[in-house]
């Protein structure tokens, strides 16, 4: 999930964030917040197929995709490619 850097104080996930703070937002959080966080640098970020199942998991989870933790990794990439079109 990419990071960001706060920029004035925000509240995220029930707990106060100060400005100058790491945080780790979805691409989608980051452009709602837009000028209240900064990017960092973009790191590439590893294909689907070359993450592992708790990585994909998460990711899944972030995107709220409905019975992830019974999928396999092959369902788990699918789903997750189909939710992000």
């Amino acid at each position: 999930m990419p990071k960001f850097t706060a920029n004035s104080y925000l509240s995220h996930k029930g707990a106060l964030v100060k400005p100058g703070a790491e945080l780790e937002l979805t691409e989608e959080q980051g452009k709602r917040l837009a000028d209240k966080v900064t990017p960092h640098a973009s790191v590439p970020e590893k294909p689907l197929d070359e993450k592992t199942v708790p990585e994909l998991k998460a990711e899944a989870k972030q995107l709220e995709i409905e019975g992830y933790n019974d999928l396999k990794k092959d369902e788990l990439v699918k789903a997750i490619t189909e939710s992000q079109k």
